[in-house]
């Protein structure tokens, strides 16, 4: 005979039939049910948090990690709101979050004066989310759930938001008038590239682009590492002998001590970014933004005489701030292979005009290294920002440690001294680079690799954004190294 079950139950079971095996929250008495019906999905995990913004922001540092997606599920009203901050990290650098909270049942009230708590909750989450919804039947959940899951991991992929009204999560439907997903039809959800293609003739442009170029660079972005592309960045800058800056998005995607590096991302590599940003003629720019740090890809920071060859996914990002000669929407990875192979297929091979280019930038990143490294063994009362990082960055190299940064001077400081971290080895907020989520990005990332050490560095005031999730590092035993830079 066929059981009743309950939305609380519904939204639990096709979460978890759909791979979701990660919940991040802070419990109330009105989530009750819908917690314990998480706890009762075998194979789920439900984390407590101690805050609202640092439950999202756990969860978006595990999704980074992890490559799997997870969910972060909060009550309503002002409990619903201290999300947005996590959700927009996540939406300014495309990580897949799910994202849950209660609201008032009745519609919203757009008069705003006769009940405050009935706002438009979703329109809050509207501008940081790829899709966001309100549920508004049980028979809805299954369908709502599967489209929330397909959005977030569309072609530029991005955080999602779904209203849950109260009373859905006690009522009760018979389990016959639902089309439930099977239980356990998916293990985990990875989170997996779309092997976009760029168009042949752009490609070709490109590739023709790079031949007639007399001081050429490649900068990456974060869309390198989203694309899982750095192998093949590496390959071709080795194979072609091009000089790579990094955003701070990019930062691990190649080796700062690379030869060919410039070292720091973007201008904490000093002199050696300016002026090859100033005498480049050519520059790859691989899933960049174009960022403030970057210095928007404009003059006057950089030359308005480059020409510009702009790959990304998301059309939205090309010729947002530079105007690219040549534009290619496509994934990272599978459009510099298509370049790769077009200059093979013309036998194209490195020109030794573009040596004495190389050599001045080298020449360049040395010597702002030894300028860097004697600044940080300054004498006085008070250790050198410079000398703590270069104290951190061998135990980070020699016990593979996973470095989260947070702060304001504290990253720049990691980035400019920056350790040879790996691709997936350095988390940030990259996009907003917003001040106190490093804790908990730091829990969502040990959680993730709990084979690892996560040793986080901070800033002493940001640190104190979300201090209240100590507790939850003790109370999950987690071995997190927390540094704190008291400047």
């Amino acid at each position: 005979m066929p059981k009743n079950v309950s939305g609380s139950q519904i939204l639990a079971h096709c979460l978890a039939s759909q791979g979701i095996r990660m919940v991040f929250a802070v419990p109330t008495p009105r989530l009750a049910p819908l917690i314990e019906a998480f706890e009762a999905q075998e194979g789920v995990r439900l984390i407590r948090a101690r805050n609202e913004t640092a439950a999202a922001l756990m969860a978006d540092g595990y999704i980074r990690r992890a490559r799997l997606q997870a969910a972060v599920l909060t009550d309503a009203h002002g409990r619903a709101l201290s999300q947005v901050c996590g959700v927009t990290n996540a939406w300014a650098d495309k990580i897949p979050l799910v994202s849950l909270s209660l609201c008032e049942d009745q519609a919203p009230d757009f008069n705003k004066g006769f009940n405050r708590y009935r706002h438009d909750q979703r329109a809050a989450f509207h501008t940081v989310t790829a899709w966001n919804t309100r549920l508004t039947e049980l028979e809805s959940i299954p369908a709502v759930i599967d489209k929330a899951l397909q959005e977030s991991c569309n072609r530029k992929m991005g955080p999602v938001h779904i209203d849950v009204p109260m009373r859905l999560l006690s009522i009760t439907i018979s389990e016959n008038a639902v089309d439930l997903p099977e239980p356990g039809k998916h293990k985990t959800r990875p989170i997996t590239p779309v092997r976009l293609a760029g168009e042949a003739a752009s490609v070709a442009a490109a590739a023709l682009l790079i031949k007639q170029a007399a001081k050429p660079l490649v900068f990456c972005g974060g869309g390198v590492k989203a694309s899982e592309a750095w192998t093949e960045l590496r390959a071709f800058c080795e194979t072609y002998q091009v000089p790579v800056a990094m955003s701070m998005a990019g930062i691990g995607s190649v080796p700062v001590s690379h030869p060919l590096c410039l070292g720091g991302p973007s201008y904490t590599a000093g002199e050696v970014f300016h002026v090859a940003i100033k005498e480049a003629d050519v520059v790859l720019a691989l899933g960049a933004a174009f960022g403030g740090l970057d210095g928007f890809g404009l003059p006057p920071l950089w030359s308005g005489d480059i020409r510009f060859i702009h790959v990304d996914i998301d059309p939205l990002q090309l010729g947002l701030n530079v105007q690219p000669a040549v534009s290619i929407q496509g994934d990272v990875k599978t459009v510099l292979n298509q370049i790769v192979t077009t200059l093979e297929r013309d036998t194209f091979e490195s020109p030794s005009a573009w040596e004495p280019w190389r050599r001045q930038l080298a020449n360049l990143k040395q010597a702002r290294k030894e300028r860097l490294d004697k600044d940080a063994e300054t004498g006085g009362a008070l250790i050198h920002q410079g000398k703590l990082i270069k104290e951190i960055g061998p135990m980070v190299v020699r016990d593979d440690l996973i470095v989260v940064g947070d702060g304001g001077n504290t990253p720049l400081y990691l980035a400019m001294y920056a350790p040879d971290v790996g691709p997936d080895q350095f988390f940030f907020p990259f996009g907003m680079a917003a001040l106190g989520g490093g804790l908990p990005y730091a829990i969502g990332v040990q959680l993730a690799a709990p084979d690892k050490r996560v040793v986080l560095v901070s800033g002493d005031g940001s640190f104190l954004y979300n201090v209240q999730e100590l507790e939850t590092v003790r109370r999950l035993n987690l071995p997190i190294i927390i540094v704190i830079n008291n400047d």
